[in-house]
Protein backbone atom coordinates (compact mmCIF):
# COMPACT_ATOMS: atom_id res chain seq x y z
CA UNK A 1 0.00 0.00 0.00
CA UNK A 2 1.46 3.37 -1.05
CA UNK A 3 2.33 5.84 1.71
CA UNK A 4 0.39 9.10 1.43
CA UNK A 5 2.59 12.19 1.04
CA UNK A 6 2.38 14.36 4.19
CA UNK A 7 -0.31 17.05 4.09
CA UNK A 8 2.14 20.03 4.33
CA UNK A 9 4.11 18.72 1.31
CA UNK A 10 0.99 18.24 -0.78
CA UNK A 11 -0.25 21.68 0.26
CA UNK A 12 3.02 23.30 -0.86
CA UNK A 13 2.85 21.51 -4.22
CA UNK A 14 -0.77 22.53 -4.75
CA UNK A 15 -0.16 26.13 -3.62
CA UNK A 16 2.24 26.82 -6.49
CA UNK A 17 -0.67 27.30 -8.91
CA UNK A 18 -2.06 30.13 -6.76
CA UNK A 19 1.03 31.91 -5.49
CA UNK A 20 1.28 35.61 -6.31
CA UNK A 21 4.91 36.46 -5.62
CA UNK A 22 5.27 39.05 -2.87
CA UNK A 23 1.49 39.35 -2.42
CA UNK A 24 -0.78 39.21 0.59
CA UNK A 25 -3.85 36.96 0.90
CA UNK A 26 -7.12 37.32 2.83
CA UNK A 27 -8.15 34.06 4.53
CA UNK A 28 -11.74 33.35 5.58
CA UNK A 29 -11.57 31.77 9.05
CA UNK A 30 -14.59 30.46 10.95
CA UNK A 31 -12.58 28.79 13.72
CA UNK A 32 -13.54 25.31 12.54
CA UNK A 33 -11.03 22.54 11.85
CA UNK A 34 -10.82 23.20 8.09
CA UNK A 35 -9.94 26.88 8.30
CA UNK A 36 -7.62 26.41 11.29
CA UNK A 37 -5.60 23.75 9.42
CA UNK A 38 -5.48 26.12 6.43
CA UNK A 39 -4.01 29.05 8.37
CA UNK A 40 -1.53 26.77 10.17
CA UNK A 41 -0.29 25.46 6.80
CA UNK A 42 -0.02 28.96 5.36
CA UNK A 43 1.84 30.12 8.47
CA UNK A 44 4.33 27.23 8.22
CA UNK A 45 4.99 28.02 4.55
CA UNK A 46 5.61 31.71 5.33
CA UNK A 47 2.71 32.97 3.22
CA UNK A 48 1.69 36.55 3.98
CA UNK A 49 -1.98 36.76 4.94
CA UNK A 50 -4.67 38.44 7.01
CA UNK A 51 -7.71 36.78 8.57
CA UNK A 52 -11.36 37.73 8.04
CA UNK A 53 -13.99 36.37 10.44
CA UNK A 54 -17.78 36.71 10.04
CA UNK A 55 -20.03 36.67 13.08
CA UNK A 56 -23.54 36.03 11.75
CA UNK A 57 -24.99 36.30 15.29
CA UNK A 58 -27.13 33.21 14.85
CA UNK A 59 -25.85 31.06 17.72
CA UNK A 60 -25.66 33.48 20.64
CA UNK A 61 -22.68 32.91 22.96
CA UNK A 62 -21.24 30.25 20.64
CA UNK A 63 -20.86 32.84 17.87
CA UNK A 64 -19.07 35.18 20.26
CA UNK A 65 -16.81 32.33 21.39
CA UNK A 66 -15.88 31.56 17.76
CA UNK A 67 -15.04 35.22 17.22
CA UNK A 68 -12.87 35.35 20.38
CA UNK A 69 -11.08 32.11 19.41
CA UNK A 70 -10.15 33.42 15.94
CA UNK A 71 -9.07 36.79 17.34
CA UNK A 72 -6.87 35.10 19.97
CA UNK A 73 -5.13 32.87 17.39
CA UNK A 74 -4.32 35.89 15.24
CA UNK A 75 -3.02 37.86 18.22
CA UNK A 76 -0.72 34.99 19.26
CA UNK A 77 0.66 34.60 15.73
CA UNK A 78 0.82 38.32 14.90
CA UNK A 79 -1.62 37.96 11.99
CA UNK A 80 -3.90 40.91 11.07
CA UNK A 81 -7.49 40.16 12.12
CA UNK A 82 -10.72 41.63 10.75
CA UNK A 83 -14.17 40.99 12.18
CA UNK A 84 -17.63 41.81 10.83
CA UNK A 85 -20.90 41.22 12.69
CA UNK A 86 -24.06 40.75 10.65
CA UNK A 87 -27.71 40.83 11.71
CA UNK A 88 -28.25 37.89 9.39
CA UNK A 89 -31.80 37.04 10.42
CA UNK A 90 -32.99 40.60 9.79
CA UNK A 91 -31.22 40.76 6.42
CA UNK A 92 -32.68 37.40 5.34
CA UNK A 93 -36.18 38.66 6.21
CA UNK A 94 -35.59 41.91 4.31
CA UNK A 95 -34.18 40.14 1.24
CA UNK A 96 -36.80 37.37 1.48
CA UNK A 97 -34.05 34.75 1.19
CA UNK A 98 -32.96 31.79 3.30
CA UNK A 99 -30.52 32.23 6.19
CA UNK A 100 -27.76 30.23 4.47
CA UNK A 101 -28.06 32.07 1.16
CA UNK A 102 -28.15 35.46 2.90
CA UNK A 103 -25.10 34.60 5.00
CA UNK A 104 -23.19 33.51 1.90
CA UNK A 105 -24.01 36.74 0.06
CA UNK A 106 -23.09 38.88 3.06
CA UNK A 107 -19.74 37.23 3.70
CA UNK A 108 -18.50 37.17 0.12
CA UNK A 109 -19.43 40.81 -0.48
CA UNK A 110 -17.57 41.79 2.68
CA UNK A 111 -14.59 39.60 1.80
CA UNK A 112 -14.30 41.28 -1.60
CA UNK A 113 -14.60 44.80 -0.14
CA UNK A 114 -11.98 43.94 2.48
CA UNK A 115 -9.67 42.34 -0.09
CA UNK A 116 -9.61 45.56 -2.10
CA UNK A 117 -9.27 47.72 1.01
CA UNK A 118 -6.26 45.78 2.31
CA UNK A 119 -4.60 45.26 -1.07
CA UNK A 120 -4.83 41.45 -0.98
CA UNK A 121 -4.47 39.57 -4.27
CA UNK A 122 -6.90 36.72 -3.45
CA UNK A 123 -9.49 35.54 -0.94
CA UNK A 124 -8.64 32.07 0.42
CA UNK A 125 -11.24 29.60 1.71
CA UNK A 126 -10.84 26.15 3.29
CA UNK A 127 -13.16 24.14 1.04
CA UNK A 128 -11.96 20.52 0.79
CA UNK A 129 -12.65 17.39 -1.27
CA UNK A 130 -15.74 16.35 0.73
CA UNK A 131 -17.25 19.82 0.23
CA UNK A 132 -16.62 19.43 -3.48
CA UNK A 133 -18.34 16.03 -3.68
CA UNK A 134 -21.34 17.40 -1.79
CA UNK A 135 -21.52 20.38 -4.13
CA UNK A 136 -21.51 18.16 -7.22
CA UNK A 137 -24.42 16.11 -5.87
CA UNK A 138 -26.36 19.27 -4.94
CA UNK A 139 -25.77 20.72 -8.41
CA UNK A 140 -26.96 17.52 -10.08
CA UNK A 141 -30.17 17.54 -8.03
CA UNK A 142 -30.80 21.24 -8.62
CA UNK A 143 -30.32 20.99 -12.37
CA UNK A 144 -27.45 23.44 -12.90
CA UNK A 145 -26.37 22.02 -16.27
CA UNK A 146 -22.81 21.42 -17.42
CA UNK A 147 -21.43 24.27 -15.32
CA UNK A 148 -22.56 22.55 -12.11
CA UNK A 149 -20.61 19.40 -12.95
CA UNK A 150 -17.38 21.32 -12.35
CA UNK A 151 -18.10 21.48 -8.63
CA UNK A 152 -16.21 24.10 -6.61
CA UNK A 153 -13.67 25.85 -8.80
CA UNK A 154 -10.11 26.02 -7.41
CA UNK A 155 -9.67 29.62 -8.63
CA UNK A 156 -12.61 31.83 -9.58
CA UNK A 157 -13.81 35.39 -8.93
CA UNK A 158 -10.73 36.33 -6.86
CA UNK A 159 -11.32 33.30 -4.57
CA UNK A 160 -8.91 30.36 -4.30
CA UNK A 161 -9.42 26.99 -2.57
CA UNK A 162 -6.03 25.37 -1.95
CA UNK A 163 -7.38 22.43 0.12
CA UNK A 164 -9.64 20.85 -2.51
CA UNK A 165 -7.10 18.01 -2.84
CA UNK A 166 -7.58 16.93 0.82
CA UNK A 167 -10.43 15.01 2.43
CA UNK A 168 -12.06 16.01 5.70
CA UNK A 169 -10.63 13.02 7.60
CA UNK A 170 -7.10 14.04 6.55
CA UNK A 171 -7.61 17.56 7.89
CA UNK A 172 -9.03 16.24 11.16
CA UNK A 173 -6.15 13.76 11.55
CA UNK A 174 -3.58 16.50 10.86
CA UNK A 175 -5.21 18.84 13.40
CA UNK A 176 -5.20 16.08 16.03
CA UNK A 177 -1.62 15.01 15.30
CA UNK A 178 -0.29 18.58 15.37
CA UNK A 179 -2.50 19.62 18.30
CA UNK A 180 -4.14 22.41 16.31
CA UNK A 181 -7.02 23.91 18.25
CA UNK A 182 -10.39 24.59 16.63
CA UNK A 183 -14.02 25.26 17.43
CA UNK A 184 -16.82 22.83 16.53
CA UNK A 185 -19.90 24.54 15.07
CA UNK A 186 -22.92 22.81 16.63
CA UNK A 187 -25.07 23.67 13.58
CA UNK A 188 -22.90 21.30 11.50
CA UNK A 189 -24.52 18.38 13.33
CA UNK A 190 -28.00 19.44 12.28
CA UNK A 191 -29.84 18.21 9.18
CA UNK A 192 -31.80 21.47 8.88
CA UNK A 193 -29.75 22.66 5.90
CA UNK A 194 -29.53 20.85 2.55
CA UNK A 195 -25.73 20.52 2.59
CA UNK A 196 -25.78 19.01 6.08
CA UNK A 197 -28.51 16.59 5.05
CA UNK A 198 -26.41 15.40 2.10
CA UNK A 199 -23.28 15.27 4.29
CA UNK A 200 -24.87 13.20 7.06
CA UNK A 201 -27.27 11.01 5.12
CA UNK A 202 -26.60 10.83 1.39
CA UNK A 203 -22.79 10.67 1.29
CA UNK A 204 -22.50 7.95 4.01
CA UNK A 205 -25.01 5.79 2.11
CA UNK A 206 -23.00 6.17 -1.09
CA UNK A 207 -19.73 5.37 0.69
CA UNK A 208 -21.16 2.06 1.94
CA UNK A 209 -21.47 0.92 -1.67
CA UNK A 210 -18.60 2.93 -3.21
CA UNK A 211 -15.90 3.47 -0.55
CA UNK A 212 -13.80 5.63 -2.91
CA UNK A 213 -16.74 7.76 -4.07
CA UNK A 214 -15.28 11.11 -2.93
CA UNK A 215 -12.00 10.45 -4.77
CA UNK A 216 -13.89 9.31 -7.87
CA UNK A 217 -16.20 12.34 -7.88
CA UNK A 218 -13.29 14.74 -7.46
CA UNK A 219 -11.42 13.04 -10.32
CA UNK A 220 -14.54 13.30 -12.49
CA UNK A 221 -14.83 17.02 -11.72
CA UNK A 222 -11.30 17.58 -13.03
CA UNK A 223 -12.41 16.05 -16.34
CA UNK A 224 -15.72 17.95 -16.29
CA UNK A 225 -13.86 21.27 -16.02
CA UNK A 226 -11.94 20.52 -19.20
CA UNK A 227 -15.09 19.25 -20.91
CA UNK A 228 -16.98 22.37 -19.85
CA UNK A 229 -14.41 24.59 -21.57
CA UNK A 230 -14.91 22.70 -24.83
CA UNK A 231 -18.67 22.67 -24.34
CA UNK A 232 -18.89 26.44 -23.75
CA UNK A 233 -16.81 27.13 -26.84
CA UNK A 234 -19.23 25.06 -28.94
CA UNK A 235 -22.28 26.68 -27.30
CA UNK A 236 -20.94 30.20 -27.93
CA UNK A 237 -20.27 29.37 -31.58
CA UNK A 238 -23.79 27.96 -32.02
CA UNK A 239 -25.41 30.90 -30.18
CA UNK A 240 -24.02 33.37 -32.72
CA UNK A 241 -26.39 31.94 -35.31
CA UNK A 242 -29.42 31.94 -33.02
CA UNK A 243 -29.26 35.05 -30.83
CA UNK A 244 -28.84 38.61 -32.13
CA UNK A 245 -28.59 41.82 -30.12
CA UNK A 246 -30.83 44.65 -31.27
CA UNK A 247 -30.51 47.78 -29.19
CA UNK A 248 -30.85 46.79 -25.53
CA UNK A 249 -32.64 43.53 -26.32
CA UNK A 250 -31.69 40.11 -27.71
CA UNK A 251 -33.73 38.40 -30.42
CA UNK A 252 -33.81 34.61 -30.86
CA UNK A 253 -35.14 33.49 -34.25
CA UNK A 254 -37.88 30.92 -33.56
CA UNK A 255 -37.54 29.11 -36.89
CA UNK A 256 -33.78 28.63 -36.45
CA UNK A 257 -34.18 27.49 -32.86
CA UNK A 258 -36.93 25.02 -33.80
CA UNK A 259 -34.63 23.37 -36.36
CA UNK A 260 -31.65 23.14 -34.00
CA UNK A 261 -30.89 19.56 -32.87
CA UNK A 262 -30.08 20.75 -29.33
CA UNK A 263 -32.73 23.49 -29.02
CA UNK A 264 -33.50 22.82 -25.35
CA UNK A 265 -29.85 22.90 -24.29
CA UNK A 266 -29.08 25.98 -26.40
CA UNK A 267 -32.05 27.83 -24.95
CA UNK A 268 -30.94 27.02 -21.40
CA UNK A 269 -27.33 28.09 -22.01
CA UNK A 270 -28.35 31.34 -23.73
CA UNK A 271 -30.84 32.33 -21.02
CA UNK A 272 -29.19 30.99 -17.84
CA UNK A 273 -26.91 34.07 -17.49
CA UNK A 274 -30.09 36.19 -17.26
CA UNK A 275 -31.54 34.35 -14.27
CA UNK A 276 -33.70 31.75 -16.02
CA UNK A 277 -33.54 28.24 -14.54
CA UNK A 278 -33.77 24.79 -16.10
CA UNK A 279 -37.36 24.18 -14.94
CA UNK A 280 -38.52 27.22 -16.96
CA UNK A 281 -37.18 25.92 -20.28
CA UNK A 282 -40.32 23.86 -21.17
CA UNK A 283 -42.47 26.97 -20.66
CA UNK A 284 -40.12 29.06 -22.81
CA UNK A 285 -40.15 26.41 -25.54
CA UNK A 286 -43.94 26.56 -25.41
CA UNK A 287 -43.72 30.30 -26.19
CA UNK A 288 -42.47 29.42 -29.66
CA UNK A 289 -45.99 28.35 -30.65
CA UNK A 290 -47.85 30.84 -28.48
CA UNK A 291 -49.46 34.09 -29.57
CA UNK A 292 -47.51 37.34 -29.61
CA UNK A 293 -47.28 39.00 -26.21
CA UNK A 294 -46.93 35.87 -24.06
CA UNK A 295 -43.81 35.80 -21.89
CA UNK A 296 -41.86 34.11 -19.09
CA UNK A 297 -39.89 36.07 -16.48
CA UNK A 298 -36.76 35.72 -14.36
CA UNK A 299 -36.06 38.08 -11.43
CA UNK A 300 -34.69 40.80 -13.73
CA UNK A 301 -35.52 39.76 -17.30
CA UNK A 302 -38.41 38.73 -19.52
CA UNK A 303 -38.42 36.40 -22.53
CA UNK A 304 -41.26 37.53 -24.78
CA UNK A 305 -42.91 36.07 -27.89
CA UNK A 306 -43.04 38.74 -30.60
CA UNK A 307 -44.04 37.41 -34.03
CA UNK A 308 -41.16 35.24 -35.31
CA UNK A 309 -38.85 35.93 -32.38
CA UNK A 310 -38.32 35.27 -28.71
CA UNK A 311 -37.18 38.62 -27.33
CA UNK A 312 -35.02 38.79 -24.20
CA UNK A 313 -35.61 42.13 -22.56
CA UNK A 314 -34.87 43.76 -19.22
CA UNK A 315 -37.68 44.07 -16.68
CA UNK A 316 -36.62 47.70 -16.46
CA UNK A 317 -38.59 49.03 -19.42
CA UNK A 318 -36.62 52.29 -19.46
CA UNK A 319 -33.50 50.34 -20.45
CA UNK A 320 -35.30 48.21 -23.03
CA UNK A 321 -36.51 48.45 -26.59
CA UNK A 322 -39.81 46.84 -25.55
CA UNK A 323 -42.46 47.78 -22.97
CA UNK A 324 -45.75 46.09 -22.10
CA UNK A 325 -49.21 47.16 -21.06
CA UNK A 326 -50.43 44.19 -19.05
CA UNK A 327 -54.06 45.35 -19.11
CA UNK A 328 -56.30 48.32 -19.94
CA UNK A 329 -56.09 51.41 -17.72
CA UNK A 330 -52.30 51.19 -17.45
CA UNK A 331 -49.53 53.78 -17.70
CA UNK A 332 -46.53 52.57 -19.67
CA UNK A 333 -43.11 54.28 -19.46
CA UNK A 334 -41.19 53.70 -22.68
CA UNK A 335 -37.93 55.55 -23.08
CA UNK A 336 -38.63 59.18 -22.22
CA UNK A 337 -42.34 58.90 -23.07
CA UNK A 338 -45.37 57.97 -21.00
CA UNK A 339 -48.28 56.20 -22.72
CA UNK A 340 -51.70 56.10 -21.07
CA UNK A 341 -53.76 53.05 -22.07
CA UNK A 342 -57.45 53.62 -21.34
CA UNK A 343 -60.60 51.68 -22.23
CA UNK A 344 -63.46 54.13 -22.80
CA UNK A 345 -66.99 54.14 -24.26
CA UNK A 346 -67.10 54.62 -28.05
CA UNK A 347 -66.73 58.34 -28.78
CA UNK A 348 -69.20 60.22 -30.94
CA UNK A 349 -66.26 61.45 -32.99
CA UNK A 350 -62.81 59.88 -33.43
CA UNK A 351 -60.15 62.11 -31.76
CA UNK A 352 -58.01 64.16 -34.14
CA UNK A 353 -55.28 64.83 -31.55
CA UNK A 354 -51.83 63.84 -32.93
CA UNK A 355 -50.93 62.35 -29.54
CA UNK A 356 -53.99 60.09 -29.35
CA UNK A 357 -54.67 56.78 -31.16
CA UNK A 358 -58.08 55.12 -30.99
CA UNK A 359 -58.52 51.35 -31.35
CA UNK A 360 -61.42 48.92 -31.21
CA UNK A 361 -61.05 47.49 -27.68
CA UNK A 362 -62.73 44.24 -28.71
CA UNK A 363 -59.92 43.52 -31.16
CA UNK A 364 -57.04 44.14 -28.74
CA UNK A 365 -55.26 41.30 -26.95
CA UNK A 366 -53.21 41.94 -23.83
CA UNK A 367 -50.44 42.46 -23.08
CA UNK A 368 -49.95 45.24 -25.63
CA UNK A 369 -46.37 45.50 -26.86
CA UNK A 370 -44.73 48.90 -27.28
CA UNK A 371 -41.61 49.02 -29.42
CA UNK A 372 -39.83 51.40 -31.79
CA UNK A 373 -40.81 51.64 -35.43
CA UNK A 374 -38.90 49.29 -37.72
CA UNK A 375 -38.44 49.26 -41.48
CA UNK A 376 -41.54 47.73 -43.09
CA UNK A 377 -43.96 48.61 -40.26
CA UNK A 378 -47.17 50.40 -41.26
CA UNK A 379 -50.80 50.80 -40.22
CA UNK A 380 -53.71 53.09 -41.01
CA UNK A 381 -54.72 54.99 -37.86
CA UNK A 382 -58.18 56.35 -37.20
CA UNK A 383 -57.86 60.03 -36.38
CA UNK A 384 -54.39 61.25 -35.37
Amino acid sequence: MATLTPLPTRFAENWRQFDCLGSKFLVAVSGGVDSMVLVELMLRHHIDFAVAHCNFQLRGDASLADEAFAADWCARHNVPFFIKRFDTAAVAAEWKKGIQESARMLRYQWFEDLRKQEGCCRIVTAHHADDNAETLLMNLLRGTGMAGLRGILPDANQIIRPLLFAKKLELQAFAEGQQIGFREDASNASDDYLRNDIRHNVIPSILKVFPNAVDALCSDMDHFRDAHWLYKKAVNDEAKGLMEQRGQDFHIAIRKLAKHPAAKTMLYEMLQPYGFISTQIPDILHLMGAETGKYVTSPNFRILKNREFLVLTSQEDMASDIALAEQADADVKFGDRLFAVRQMPPPEQIPQDAAVAAFDAAKLEYPLIFRKWKQGDYFYPLGM
